[in-house]
């Protein structure tokens, strides 16, 4: 079962950092693949679930995550539908001063039967980029330090 562990450390505060990673409206702006994104549900404690839709070589999947958010402290991710048989991870930050955190990303996944030898490559390829693609995300909305 694949599994990603990325960790950085970023001149943002945790914050900003936790905020954007919450803003799952705006993903479809800077994910490369992630043609839509939105919240579906949120119960205003808490717990959201969210949606994106992705397109590679003209196959579009839709993945739907609970997402159990801790604000400023930490996200975690679990699948309720789309293209995997399992899908769990978590965000955490981690702040060490007001102008600075540890971001550290933890997924684990398994592609439904089927799509393993359509998608197992680029699938990897973007869960070790996402973390890159929110820290120039980060740069982009809050400047560099």
């Amino acid at each position: 079962m694949p599994q990603v562990r990325r960790e950085v450390i970023l001149m943002h505060s945790a914050q900003q950092l936790y905020e954007l990673v919450d803003d799952v409206d705006h993903y479809s702006e800077f994910i490369p693949g992630c043609e839509r994104s939105g919240i579906l549900k949120d119960n205003g404690a808490g717990d959201k679930v969210g949606f994106l839709v992705f397109s590679y070589q003209g196959l579009q999947q839709k993945v739907v995550t609970k997402n159990q958010c801790f604000p400023y402290q930490r996200i975690v991710v679990e699948l309720e539908e789309g293209p995997f048989s399992m899908l769990k991870g978590q965000w955490t930050f981690q702040a060490i001063d007001a102008h600075s955190c540890q971001v550290v990303l933890e997924f684990e996944y398994q592609l439904i039967a089927g799509l393993e030898s359509i998608l197992s490559r680029p699938l990897n390829k973007a869960f070790e980029k996402v973390v890159d693609v929110f820290c120039a995300r980060a740069e982009r909305l809050y400047g560099s330090p």
